[in-house]
């Protein structure tokens, strides 16, 4: 993960470090977009998968996709209507073949599928239908119903109004969305996993996914997509972080433990008039690279690519280089899908006095816990941490080292979620002020001993 620099400063900001009240390195606060790409890369913290051209066709395409990549991918991605049934056979080769299938389902666009029909229970024959189905599969089944609703171009768009032909009002949507999780639970497919999934899109029209939001207890994955379109008529071309970052940090604000997926993702190839002009100034390649650094450190478990010619050249094969790269991302891209986003700390704590005998003490304080914790002193937040790390460097006494567990302590008794976290942390720094304090006064003594002038600390 990365670690923000200002994290690199007092023995205080250690302390908070230890209880987590500080903006940590996984934080909900989207980062910012890097242009350029490390020169080797470095194992990915999330997995790919991808939507391949003809896939919801008569045959699955994604094994082609994969020898083009030349590495496997974890997730296949589909698209089912209102009436399927799936996993269809088509999707169980995928799944036979050790993929986790990701199914996008269109619950209607019409007056006849909007939200209240479902609360109405009009539907219940084909939703028992399908439980049954996903039941009988028995694997972990990803499915985003109403995927993109926050768009203003969705007929099941939720609107304070419930204008939609197949929408309805915000509470509607969230009673509806409700409804379909308990129905599956209550059927018994539980081996369902239920994907939250707006677009990224946050301009005024689109519906705010705090308005719509179900509640972490009716969903599983947190999800988004986004894409780059170039530059041409009302778009311009945009950076990965560019385009991901505000709805990001909006959605782990409403669920910081759950993981996020990126379910549909592509460029614009710059180098084809694909629906947008030729863009000399920009790279597909370069577009990849930047994704891969500003998804480190974030929540994003899963990347799936959208790989077709379609609205503009989506296909990361459209750009040799950006193939070569992505290829070299999935062979070291985990094969495993995490259900929540972990959460330890590492915190080193290092405190340096410039008396005559220096004194260099390390503490070290593991921390696994997760849940909400506090970004500023005695603020509420929501976020969860996977990792951090901080060295701090300061010229102080041990004045300044008992402030820090004073703090330290005092945190503890803030913030109920981190107290058994921060008392071990609190005990770790205690004895290393004590220690501290032996060592100060062991080189008094001896400076009396010799009759040397004493120095202050400081």
């Amino acid at each position: 993960m990365r670690l923000p620099a200002r994290l690199i400063a007092t023995a205080v900001c250690a302390a908070s470090l230890a209880l987590g009240v500080t903006e940590p390195a996984l934080a909900t606060t989207a980062p910012a977009s890097t242009a350029v790409a490390p020169a080797t890369v470095r194992p990915p913290a999330f997995a790919l998968g991808a939507y391949a051209d003809g896939f919801s066709g008569a045959g699955s395409q994604l094994a082609q996709f994969e020898t083009q990549l030349g590495n496997p991918v974890t997730v296949a991605s589909s698209f089912r209507g209102w009436g399927d049934l799936f996993p269809d056979a088509t999707q169980q080769v995928d799944s036979a073949s050790g993929h986790t299938l990701l199914v996008a389902w269109d619950l209607g666009a019409t007056a006849d599928t909007r939200f209240r029909t479902f609360t109405g229970h009009a539907h219940d024959d084909y939703l028992a239908q399908e439980a049954a189905t996903a039941a009988a599969y028995g694997k972990p089944l990803y499915i985003r119903p109403w995927a993109e609703m926050n768009g203003d171009w969705s007929a099941f768009q939720p609107t304070p109004a419930g204008d939609r032909p197949a929408g309805g009002t915000y509470a509607e949507f969230v009673a509806a969305w409700r409804y379909v999780v308990t129905f599956f639970r209550t059927h018994g497919a539980t081996n369902v996993r239920w994907v939250f999934n707006p677009t990224t899109d946050t301009y005024a029209g689109t519906t705010p996914v705090t308005s719509i939001w179900p509640g972490a207890g009716y969903v599983d994955v947190l999800g988004l997509d986004g894409y780059n379109w170039g530059t041409g008529g009302v778009f311009t071309w945009r950076g990965f972080g560019n385009i991901y970052a505000t709805q990001y940090a909006r959605l782990t604000a409403l669920a910081p433990t759950l993981p996020v997926w990126v379910c549909e993702t592509g460029s614009k190839e710059p180098t084809e008039a694909d629906g947008a002009p030729i863009d000399p100034a920009h790279s597909k390649a370069a577009w990849y690279r930047d994704m891969v650094g500003w998804l480190a450190g974030t929540h994003v478990r899963a990347v799936v690519m959208f790989d077709v010619r379609k609205e503009r050249d989506w296909r990361i094969a459209s750009d040799p280089a950006a193939l070569t790269y992505l290829s070299s991302v999935a062979a070291t891209a985990p094969r495993t899908l995490p259900s929540s986003v972990a959460s330890t700390a590492t915190v080193t704590v290092k405190v340096v006095s410039t008396a005559t005998v220096t004194s260099r003490i390390a503490v070290r304080a593991r921390v696994g816990y997760a849940g909400h914790y506090a970004t500023r002193w005695g603020q509420a937040s929501a976020s969860v941490f996977r990792r951090a790390s901080a060295t701090v460097t300061s010229q102080a006494s041990t004045t300044a080292a008992a402030t820090t567990l004073a703090r330290t302590r005092a945190l503890a008794l803030a913030h109920a979620s981190a107290r058994t976290a921060a008392a071990k942390a609190a005990r770790a720094l205690a004895l290393a002020v004590a220690r501290h304090r032996a060592q100060v006064n062991a080189a008094a003594a001896a400076r009396r001993a010799a009759r040397t002038p004493v120095r202050s600390f400081g």
